[in-house]
């Protein structure tokens, strides 16, 4: 599997997304400007080893799933729970 930084990009963008994060407020949790924060997501730049460590520690995920989308059981497992709990968020917010 080869590294795409475009796809890296959507898969963190995704995780903010579904975190209900704004870029200003993932960026100033893992360390990055949100210019830079911005430029990753749309696969301008590269993502630093450091950048990539936080952002999956942040997120509970993997660096593989993270920078190449590997998935092993734990994140398939992980990325269904996310999934649900993201639908159950937009379920109480239309009650």
């Amino acid at each position: 599997m080869e590294f795409n930084a475009i796809e890296c990009g959507q898969r963190i963008r995704k995780l903010r997304i579904e975190n209900n994060l704004k870029q200003i407020d993932l960026a100033q949790e893992v360390f990055l400007s949100e210019r830079s924060l911005r430029r990753i997501e749309r696969g301008e730049i590269f993502l630093t080893v450091d950048s990539a460590v936080r952002l999956a520690n942040y997120f509970h995920v993997s660096i593989a799933w993270l920078i190449l989308g590997e998935i092993d059981g734990n994140d398939k497992a992980k990325m269904q729970l996310m999934d649900v709990i993201t639908q159950l968020t937009i379920i109480t917010r239309n009650l």
